[in-house]
Order: structure tokens, then C-alpha cells, then sequence
């Protein structure tokens, strides 16, 4: 029986040559004999080469499908916590300490004014303006409304300079004008920061005022009329 040359070759590689066949002999090495070995094989080596290790080390690291080698391996895979940053803030300035002067002249003021009688609202001399008459708003008797006024007069007269108001005079000066007042009528100081001297003092300089004016402009006008006078004799002299 002819058999196939494929499946010939294949009998002839797996089982080797016939008896009485023709071909060349080919000597094979006899295989030792397998014996069993008194000692448990190892265990097979896994895909992995880093699942061979046994150090107890690697299997603390290797779960929850983590594998780690060592300690700088684990610090790497060990997910780290973001620092939390903690931000100071800046201290707020302290204010600084304020002596309690100020309060204290405000209280010694308060206390001073306490029960004195306030100045009304307005201006005085304009009654028709918001502001208010002072013979009136005093209620005064007319005696002594008019010894006060012209005590304050010549005081006035006497020491400020009446071509200014009162806000343009000297401080020291209107002073002097006040204290003098006071010690001359005493109830004065019934009034709130002297609020009543202080009108008589500005009601005084208006006037004062007023009546430089007109006396400088009267002066100037007579001046005037003696030259156009000068002009005319001197041009009829000419003639």
C-alpha cells in the first residue's frame, strides 16, 4: 500500500523509519529517566516578574490591586493628600491711642453750656430772611438792651477794625471785647457761647462798616467836586 508523500513525512518525523526500510540510520540520544524528587516542585512562574517575589513587605503593598516593591515604590503609589495652605491674615493696624483730651474739653464744654439759653436759628439782623430781630428775641427792657449795646459799641470802636467783619478780625482782639462785656454785666454768661455778644459785636461792625463807606464815598465826592472847582477857575483865569 503506497501511501502520500505529505503523510509519509509525517509518519516518518513523528515515529522514525520503518523497519526494513531504506534510508539513512540516525542515532538518538537516549533521554534520562525522569524520577520523581523527594522535595515539592516550585510553584510556576507567574507573567508578572514582579508576582515572584515572597517578601511579606510586597504582599503588605500588593491589594486592592496595588503592587508596590519597596518603600520608595509605595511613597510614589501612594496617593498623596494636598496639603491644605493656611493663609495668614494680615493684622489690621491698631489705631493708635487718643488721649482723652479732646473728650474731655468736649464734656468740660457740654457741661459749661448746660442749661444756658441757645442761640436761635438764622442771622441776626434779618428778620425777614430766616433770621431774627435781637432787641426782640432778648425781650429785654429797652434800658438795658441799650446800656449793653452801647457799652459793646465803644468796645468795639475801641479795638477792632471796623472796615472787616468779625470772621476777619484778630482772635485776641475779639477776646478782649468779650471778656471786658462779661465783667461788666454778668448775665451775659446765661447765654450759650456768648452767642448775644458776639451779635452786638457783629451788628456794630455792619454799621461801622457802612458808615466808612459812606464816609469815605462822601469824602471822595467832595474831593471831586473840589477839583472839577479848581478846573473851572483855573479855565476862567485862562479866558
Amino acid at each position: 500500500m503506497s501511501l502520500p508523500p505529505s503523510y509519509r513525512h509525517r509518519l516518518l518525523h513523528a515515529f522514525g523509519p520503518p523497519l526494513g526500510s531504506v534510508g539513512p540510520i540516525r542515532s538518538s540520544t537516549p533521554r534520562p529517566a525522569c524520577r520523581p524528587s523527594p522535595y515539592p516542585s516550585p510553584p510556576a512562574s507567574s507573567a508578572h516578574p514582579h508576582l515572584d517575589s515572597s517578601d511579606d513587605e510586597f504582599e503588605t503593598y500588593c491589594f486592592n490591586d496595588v503592587c508596590v516593591l519597596d518603600s520608595d515604590d509605595a511613597q510614589e503609589q501612594t496617593p498623596q493628600t494636598p496639603s491644605k495652605k493656611v493663609r495668614f491674615q494680615p493684622s489690621r493696624g491698631t489705631p493708635p491711642c487718643t488721649s482723652g483730651t479732646s473728650n474731655s474739653q468736649d464734656e468740660d464744654t457740654d457741661e459749661e453750656n448746660n442749661g444756658k439759653i441757645a442761640k436761635p436759628k438764622g442771622e441776626v439782623g434779618r428778620p425777614n430772611r430766616g433770621g431774627y430781630n435781637l432787641r426782640i428775641t432778648l425781650g429785654w427792657e429797652d434800658a438795658r438792651y441799650e446800656k449793653v449795646k452801647t457799652f459793646i459799641n465803644d468796645l468795639v470802636d475801641n479795638n477792632l477794625d471796623g472796615r472787616v467783619p468779625m470772621s476777619e478780625q484778630a482772635l485776641v482782639n475779639v477776646q478782649t471785647v468779650r471778656e471786658k462785656a462779661i465783667a461788666k454785666f454778668s448775665f451775659l454768661e446765661e447765654y450759650r457761647e456768648h452767642w448775644v455778644v458776639n451779635d452786638f459785636i457783629k451788628t456794630r461792625l455792619k454799621v461801622r462798616k457802612t458808615a466808612l463807606e459812606k464816609k469815605e464815598g462822601a469824602k471822595a465826592i467832595a474831593e471831586i467836586k473840589e477839583r472839577n472847582e479848581k478846573k473851572k477857575r483855573s479855565a476862567s483865569m485862562g479866558n
